[in-house]
């Protein structure tokens, strides 16, 4: 037995008897993102004994290995679940994806169409039968019928504010007619005109719009240039705010377009290009997790330009507890930062420490019998299976059921 395993014996021995810390442990590894499949299967036997036992699995990490076994699972309520969960491989969606319940296997089939569309067309049969070999007809997009000018007097005219904002910006109401509305009593009215297509800036600007607080909704025509980079940067410069706002909402932007919204006196353009835009530059990412309160803050995280080499060094001992947590994404940072941070006060922290792989064995010892670490402890991904398993021992769980193959799936 080398030293690696005589450490983990003795804390084991010393954490027999810790029953307090049953619960932080079965929590913990039903998020272990290295939990293996049979760790998992047992963990399924004490479902109920966990806190969220309900939607766990669609949120949680999962090896290839883990997921294959899974999918195989006699319960249809956990197939169901794993249709929703983003980390399960394809191999194992496409399993689902001939599952003998036909809802399991719809949720697998759309789930594989959003991720790979050629694997989709592969599988559909599986749902919906084979397909004719006879020529489809062409997909057409609805036309609008075009409006007469008696047509579009009546909208704009309309008493109902609603009927009148839509024509405002509604593309078959003629521009000299719309304008008509750009003294409307009803700052709705004139905001939606003010957000035509066809437009001049000097247009929009003469009309006295007022931009209230909160979500609104992107006109139909910037929605459609979202798909084209070029076409939605050209709007970059809009004097309109809110457009200024949808362009920051696409996928992808020329850096020119990046680096201007970036700057933009609006906090709300910089909100929504750190938030949506996968080509936001790191720094403003930054800025924005720092101290934006918003539901969706910690989400900035997972940004493709979030992690940069050096964050440990600039926010390991910051005072704003995010950025000190932003540390840990260092891909350099060194397990003696992250022991560091794994002691910090701030409960936005040492839980993320904790659960580093970097974090040294001799520390992540101590913390699984810790109460206030213990949870962390058990879903750091160095733990042995070993480990796992000996936990769940500990904390009651049943062994392994037998092998799904060696049973028939309940429906």
């Amino acid at each position: 037995m080398n030293e690696h395993e005589d450490a983990w014996d003795s804390t084991l021995t010393q954490l027999a008897e810790r029953s307090e810390l049953h619960g932080a442990w079965l929590n913990g590894l039903a998020y272990n993102p290295a939990a293996p499949g049979p760790v998992l299967q047992r963990i399924l036997t004490a479902n109920e004994r966990l806190d969220h036992s309900g939607f766990w699995l669609e949120i949680r990490e999962l090896t290839a290995e883990a997921g294959a076994v899974l999918v195989r699972h006699p319960n249809r309520k956990i197939r169901f679940q794993l249709t929703q969960n983003p980390s399960l491989s394809l191999d194992a969606l496409a399993v689902l994806g001939k599952d003998p319940d036909r809802v399991v296997k719809m949720l697998a089939l759309e789930s594989i169409q959003l991720r790979d569309p050629e694997l989709h067309r592969a599988l559909a049969p599986e749902l919906h039968g084979p397909t004719t070999t006879g020529d489809a007809a062409p997909s057409s997009q609805p036309t609008r019928t075009p409006l007469t000018e008696t047509e579009a007097l009546a909208l704009v005219t309309s008493p109902d504010r609603l009927v009148r904002a839509h024509a405002a910006w509604d593309e078959r109401v003629p521009q000299d007619v719309a304008l008509t509305l750009a003294d409307d009593p009803e700052p709705q009215v004139r905001l939606y005109l003010s957000m035509r297509e066809d437009l001049s800036e000097e247009q929009r600007s003469a009309i006295p719009y007022v931009v209230p607080y909160g979500y609104h909704q992107v006109p139909g025509w910037l929605t459609g240039l979202m798909k084209n980079p070029q076409a939605i940067a050209e709007y970059a410069r809009s004097s309109h705010v809110l457009i200024r706002r949808s362009v920051a909402m696409a996928k992808h932007l020329p850096p020119e377009a990046v680096a201007l919204l970036a700057e933009d006196e609006d906090f709300f353009v910089k909100l929504t290009l750190a938030d949506r835009c996968l080509d936001a530059p790191h720094e403003l990412i930054i800025e924005m997790f720092s101290y934006w309160h918003g539901l969706r803050w910690s989400a900035l995280r997972y940004r493709p330009n979030f992690v940069r080499n050096g964050m440990a060094a600039d926010f390991a001992v910051h005072s704003n507890a995010r950025l000190r947590w932003a540390a840990l994404d260092d891909p350099e940072a060194s397990p003696e930062l992250v022991e560091a941070l794994s002691h910090d006060p701030s409960g936005t922290v040492y839980p993320w420490a904790i659960s580093d792989p970097r974090l040294p064995t001799a520390r992540l010892q101590e913390a699984l019998g810790d109460g206030r670490t213990a949870l962390s402890a058990a879903r750091n991904s160095r733990l042995p299976d070993t480990v796992m398993h000996q936990l769940l021992d500990y904390a009651g769980v049943g062994p392994c059921p037998p092998d799904p193959d060696d049973r028939s799936r309940a429906a």
